[in-house]
C-alpha cells in the first residue's frame, strides 16, 4: 500500500473474496489519485530486522507516542509498550522458554530449518527462505547451527541442554532491549490478524524511519496464540505446562485477553 501511494494509487482492499480460490486472502484495488503521502516509501529498502545487542538508550517519547498513534489509527489494534528492565528481563525469559520448544519440537524444529538457506547459490535459487548469513552469527555459530538442522542431532543433544543453550541468544537479544512492543487486535478473526501484519509492517518502516531497529520475536506470540486457539493440541504434557506459565505470565505483564489477537512482540 506504500508502495502503490508512491506510484500515485490509493488502494481498497476486499478480504476473502468470495468468487476467488482459497488461496486468495486479499484482494487489492488500484486507483489513481492526484496525491497521497508516500513519505515512507524509501524506507521500504532500508528496513531491516536487528539480531545484534541493542543499545539501551531510551527511545525518545515522541517517537513511541507516534507509533502508538499508528496503531490507534488501526480499528481494533493497540501496541503496549514495555520499557522498564525488571519487566524486559522477565519478558525475555518468556521468549527463552518459548524459543527452547522450537528446538524440542520435532515439527516445529522441521519448520524452522526447512527455511534456512546455507549458501548464496540457495539463496538464489530457491528465491525464498532465511539466508543463513541474515542470523548474524559467527562462523563458528553458523556451523553449529547447521549441525543442529538434523532432527536426530538436536533431539539426542537436547538431553544436555543444548535446546536451552541455543535460546540463550534471543534471551540477551531481548534483554539489551530498549523497549519491547506487543501488537494486539481486539479480535482474533483472520481479518485481524491480516490488519495486525499490516500495522506491523507500517510501525516497522515507521521506526526505520526514525533511526530505529527492531527485530520481531515470533515463537512467543505464534506459539502461545496456537495453544489457546488449538487448547495445546500437537503439544505434549510439558510443553503445554510451559505454555500455560508463559501466556499467564504475558497477561501479568500486558492488558489482553483470550479472545484478542496476538500480532508479533
Amino acid at each position: 500500500i506504500i508502495a502503490a501511494h508512491n506510484f500515485g494509487f490509493d488502494t481498497k482492499l476486499l478480504f476473502f473474496p468470495e468468487y476467488k480460490t482459497d488461496s486468495i486472502i486479499v484482494q487489492i484495488n488500484l486507483v489513481k489519485v492526484t496525491h497521497v503521502d508516500s513519505s515512507l516509501f524509501e524506507f521500504i529498502f532500508k528496513r531491516h530486522t536487528n539480531r545484534r545487542p541493542f543499545k539501551r538508550e531510551p527511545i525518545p517519547a515522541l517517537i513511541s507516542k507516534s507509533l502508538i498513534d499508528i496503531a490507534d489509527s488501526f480499528k481494533g489494534s493497540h501496541l503496549y509498550w514495555i520499557n522498564d528492565q525488571p519487566t524486559i528481563n522477565r519478558l525475555a525469559l518468556l521468549i527463552k522458554q518459548t524459543d527452547t520448544i522450537m528446538y524440542e519440537h520435532p515439527r516445529l524444529h522441521s519448520d524452522l530449518f526447512k527455511w534456512i538457506r546455507w549458501t548464496g547459490e540457495e539463496v538464489i535459487r530457491t528465491g525464498d527462505g532465511l539466508s543463513i548469513k541474515s542470523l548474524e552469527v559467527s562462523k563458528l555459530q553458523e556451523a553449529g547451527f547447521k549441525v543442529l538442522s538434523s532432527w536426530k542431532t538436536m533431539n539426542f543433544l537436547n538431553r544436555f541442554g543444548v535446546s536451552r543453550f541455543v535460546s540463550n541468544y534471543s534471551y540477551k537479544l531481548a534483554k539489551s532491549s530498549a523497549a519491547i512492543g506487543l501488537i494486539v487486535m481486539d479480535s482474533n478473526i483472520p481479518e485481524d490478524f491480516i490488519n495486525g501484519g499490516r500495522l506491523f509492517e507500517r510501525i516497522w518502516i515507521t521506526a526505520t524511519s526514525q533511526g530505529l531497529s527492531l527485530h520481531p520475536m515470533c515463537p512467543i506470540v505464534v506459539l502461545t496464540t496456537i495453544y489457546l486457539l488449538f487448547g495445546g493440541k500437537g503439544f505434549g504434557e510439558k510443553h503445554q505446562k510451559v505454555l500455560r506459565h508463559v501466556y499467564d505470565e504475558m497477561v501479568y505483564i500486558f492488558p489482553i485477553k483470550k479472545e484478542n489477537a496476538l500480532i508479533i512482540l
